[in-house]
């Protein structure tokens, strides 16, 4: 009904939409906002409980829906086992990502990553992740140098992931990667996380306050090189750690590797 203009209800305080128990894997995502639907309050998004393989196709909608997807600051995506993209990279894209300010993917098995190619996520703040086995890595480089106002990054229980950033074959030699407002940063149940990121830039976290491991094999995920706060809280496995920064987190990367 929403899709056909034929919801004849009014809609004007509704700040959340949710989209759920879509089960049939034949569904594809419902696209709801229809030029004829008013959803001036509508900042969170939230799909949960269905069988979606992907939640924004390729194909740009027939309506214009800059104004409603420009509005909506979070995405809550939850318990959608056959997701396998969700299509932050399309081109129609752009005002929804840009505005974008809290994400939260849970329970996404088939999920590789985040997105497959540079998307700017210049206003997201929050990054929680969690239950995402399929996930090898979350970003490329060139989308992680966007994340310049994220101030948390929660990932939890991912077992297949490798690096949360992934360098990209025609990265330069030098350069900096700097997450100049990221805070907080916690890791948890990842036993096959090596390091943050293994590429050439350095990496700078001039206001990184607290680093949390909980049950990850390795909990040295920054290099040397990288700039890290030498006044940081590292709590690993509930246990709050006093040692410098390059015994507890760095990790000293050979050069001819």
């Amino acid at each position: 009904m929403m899709e056909q203009g034929k919801l004849h209800v009014d809609l004007q305080e509704l700040n959340t939409l949710r989209l759920q128990c879509f089960h049939d894997k034949t569904d594809v995502f419902p696209f709801v906002f229809h030029s004829k639907v008013t959803l001036p309050c509508t900042d969170v998004l939230v799909v949960r409980h269905s069988a979606f393989k992907e939640i924004f196709p390729a194909q740009t909608p027939e309506v214009d829906c800059t104004k409603i997807l420009s509005q909506l600051k979070t995405l809550n995506l939850y318990s959608l086992s056959e997701l396998e993209s969700i299509g932050f990279e399309q081109s129609w894209m752009g005002p929804f990502v840009e505005n974008l300010q809290t994400i939260l993917v849970m329970y996404c098995a088939s999920l590789k990553n985040l997105t497959p190619s540079i998307v700017s996520f210049s206003k997201l703040e929050k990054l929680n992740v969690q239950n995402c086995d399929g996930l090898k890595f979350l970003f490329t480089s060139s989308t992680a140098k966007t994340l310049s106002v994220l101030k948390e990054m929660i990932l939890v229980n991912c077992k297949s992931i490798i690096e949360i950033v992934a360098k990209e074959g025609n990265e330069p030699n030098e350069g900096e990667m700097p997450f100049m407002e990221l805070s907080i940063l916690t890791l948890g149940s990842l036993p096959k996380l090596g390091s943050f990121y293994s590429g050439s830039f350095t990496l700078s976290f001039s206001s990184l306050k607290e680093v949390s491991f909980t049950q990850c094999n390795s909990t040295k995920v920054f290099r040397l090189g990288d700039k890290v706060p030498d006044e940081l809280k590292v709590t690993i496995d509930g246990v709050v750690c006093e040692s410098y920064k390059n015994e507890v987190i760095m990790q000293q990367i050979d050069e001819e590797a």
